[in-house]
């Protein structure tokens, strides 16, 4: 053997032995859109090339490399526009595409860093391309608006130097996602890390989305306003990491909460903002529920200071939830001595911001004299259990937004997003049941079986199997016939069905059947009310301001057996009154709007001398057969003494039966014309505009109606 080859190879092997001799640890560098983008490209690219080189020579082996600030990118994206560093114009190349081919060539893991909650610093021109999302869902009346609101239900504005998401609208999450998931499948990045994940301020988002699911499906615990807020935030990230880990489960998911999260007893007590009271991070949670794989705390003071450097390192140390965490330090600060403390306390590494403003050899003769790798994640290369994501959508395909999805054995009630997605953390190897539902249009059930390290996708579709009952109205009048409609798609191809009715009156149920509508699982039947003595089946006894009830006995609603009640009144009057602002009334010719006022409203309808062609018509729809007293209202004004009114009822010929009422000093308020017999259906009562006179006008104002017999309330009751 050549001694010299020997011994030359024995040397490189100890050198090679060397460069990695000291143990894992995460040495990031943050990197911002401030340092490093150029309008000229070979400036860039010089640029990007000479950073990765220059962390590699320093052993630093992660770069947080920020590629989107705002809702506007630095690299070419279907769903939002270059940013204002590139002019808010394609550059014609993809910085972001050489900077990972730069990161890998030195052996640098390359973190796309992006900022979530920030929709843009400036004004965007308008239009962009694409469109930016400020000019869709940011602007002054924008309907509807995706900034956040404050107390007084309006847009923030721009608030520490941003305008910002509402976290509380599932359409802007989704967005986002989307937006990240574009990066994840497009680049071959090692981790996404995410900043500005947060609102600027406490008593934010109170817009309308965010306030309406507060208060209904959005908030299935019931959660405090903070509390419901933090949420939102665990509940993106969740999405997140269920929806990264479906393509590129090897990509690591981490964050850059703030320095300070919350003071506990044996931990920070100092006066510094909290950000999980101001800005609704729950970043201790975040940790504790899995959702990340590694947070860089940006604990941005010294050792010793007011706000102690390794005492906050200390507190997010107490909450890793078996995850890692990397202290954030500042070169404000003496970033040294902090990553000395920060072995010390035995995190796994720690970041420095930011680039332009480090001293690399103070690290390369000191704590990275060595080439160190990235620590291992374990709960990645050994897993020990899976994620189970998917969609929830309507049976005609429509994407359901908080819906509630629940697995067995786990009692978090999971929620879907915008697009339907949600996503489920941390499943034990096994078969589960998973159940969703959503108030008003159903439920699904599945069953998942999955292995550790495995993502199983199981899309539910919500079906009519949760029965839908529906009155076609919700105020009746004695005489009038109730129509009910079932929907329930487990009874498809049945030929009826069956409800029960009471009322106030007639509290023992009437049992009612309701045949088949089609063979889609709709079914249809009547019920008439009655005021005369308790009756057969199809007729409901009743009386002036009764309530209704109608009850449905749903087999499974999704979950069970359920009863579905929908309630209606019955009119407590008992008179039938139509005003000029009704949808009844009519009027046709030189009919004009009146500018003198009265109890039924300023726009009552007039008409000077004319030759009888125009009428003004209230038409009376669902009027129970029988004999009824006809009155008009009028002001007490000097109007005509001898309008002619048209009754069509029985006996009235096609144009109605004219009769002659004055309208002259009448005095304010209702004025017979007489007690008229109505078969039931439709009644029309009109009035000319001819008058021969002088000086006056006929007045067309409300109309009343009112049964003259009790038999008026009952034209069918003989039937029966």
């Amino acid at each position: 053997m050549n001694l010299r080859f020997f011994f030359t190879m024995i040397v490189l092997i100890c050198l090679c032995s060397a460069a990695l001799a000291a143990d894992p640890e995460m040495r990031a560098c943050w990197l911002t859109r401030f340092e490093w983008p150029s309008m000229d490209e070979t400036t860039c690219k010089n640029r990007i090339r000479t950073m990765m080189q220059t962390l590699k020579q320093h052993n630093f082996n992660a770069v947080l490399f920020q590629i989107r600030g705002e809702c506007n990118t630095l690299y070419p994206s279907p769903y939002e526009p270059w940013g204002p560093q590139f002019n808010w114009t394609d550059p014609g190349w993809d910085p972001v595409a050489f900077a990972i081919e730069e990161a890998h060539a030195q052996g640098i893991e390359f973190h796309a860093y992006i900022n979530t909650h920030t929709m843009t610093q400036e004004i965007p021109p308008d239009p962009t391309t694409p469109q930016h999302i400020y000019n869709l869902y940011g602007k002054p009346g924008s309907s509807p608006n995706w900034q956040i609101h404050g107390t007084d239900g309006q847009p923030a504005g721009k608030l520490d130097a941003y305008y910002w998401l509402s976290p509380g609208i599932p359409e802007a999450e989704a967005w986002t996602r989307q937006a990240i998931m574009h990066v994840v499948t497009t680049y071959d990045v090692d981790g996404i890390h995410f900043d500005r994940i947060r609102t600027p301020a406490s008593g934010y988002s109170h817009d309308p989305i965010a306030q309406a699911r507060f208060e209904g499906d959005g908030n299935p615990d019931n959660l405090g306003w903070g509390d419901w807020m933090r949420s939102q935030i665990t509940r993106q990230l969740r999405k997140i990491y269920g929806a990264v880990n479906q393509v590129k489960p090897h990509v690591k998911i981490t964050a850059a909460p703030f320095g300070i999260c919350k003071k506990e007893p044996d931990g920070y007590q100092g006066s510094g903002t909290q950000s999980y009271y101001s800005w609704y991070q729950d970043s201790f949670g975040w940790m504790e529920n899995h959702v990340l794989d590694g947070a860089f705390p940006m604990i941005y003071w010294g050792i010793g200071s007011a706000h102690p450097f390794e005492v906050l390192l200390a507190d997010f140390l107490k909450h890793t939830g078996g995850r890692h965490i990397y202290a954030g330090c500042y070169s404000g600060q003496d970033y040294i001595a902090q990553l000395y403390e920060t072995r010390r306390q035995g995190a796994p590494g720690s970041t420095v911001f930011s680039y332009g403003s480090v001293d690399f050899s103070r690290y390369s003769s000191g704590p990275y004299t060595e080439a160190a790798a990235v620590p291992e994640l374990v709960w990645k290369t050994a897993p020990t259990a899976g994620i189970i994501i998917g969609y929830v959508s309507s049976s005609a395909g429509d994407p359901i937004v908080d819906a509630r999805i629940n697995r067995s054995g786990d009692g978090y009630n999971y929620l879907s997003s915008a697009d339907g997605f949600y996503a489920m953390l941390d499943v034990p190897p096994g078969t589960h049941t998973l159940t969703a539902l959503k108030s008003g249009l159903g439920g699904a059930s599945a069953t998942a079986t999955v292995a550790a390290g495995q993502v199983v996708q199981v899309d539910l579709t919500l079906s009519t199997a949760k029965g839908f009952l529906q009155l076609d109205k919700a105020l009746y009048h004695v005489g009038q016939t109730v129509t009910i409609t079932v929907a329930d798609f487990d009874l498809a191809g049945s030929a009826t069905t069956v409800v029960e009715a009471t009322s106030t009156t007639e509290t023992s149920a009437d049992s009612l059947t309701l045949a088949a509508d089609g063979d889609q699982g709709r079914f249809v039947g009547t019920v008439l009310l009655e005021s005369g003595p308790p009756s057969p089946d199809g007729i409901l006894q009743v009386a002036p301001g009764d309530r209704l009830n109608i009850i449905y006995h749903d087999a499974f609603d999704g979950t069970g057996p359920a009863t579905i009640t929908v309630s209606a009144d019955v009119d407590p009057h008992s008179e039938w009154i139509i005003d000029n602002d009704e949808p009844g009334f009519s009027y046709t010719g030189q009919w004009a709007a009146s500018s003198q006022g009265s109890p039924f409203g300023g726009n009552k309808r007039y008409a000077y001398l004319g030759d009888g062609s125009s009428l003004a018509t209230w038409l009376f729809e669902d009027l129970p057969g029988g004999d009824y007293q006809v009155d008009f209202y009028v002001n007490d004004n000097n109007y005509a003494a001898d309008a002619h009114y048209y009754i069509k009822h029985d006996d009235a010929p096609s144009g109605g039966e004219p009769i002659l009422a004055s309208q002259n000093y009448q005095g304010d308020g209702w004025h017979r014309l007489g007690t008229f017999s109505f078969t039931g259906g439709e009644a029309e009562i009109s009035l000319s505009n001819f008058w021969q006179g002088q000086g006056l006008y006929v007045v067309a104002d409300a109309m009343r109606l009112t049964p003259g017999t009790t038999e008026a309330n009952r034209p069918t009751w003989s039937l029966y």
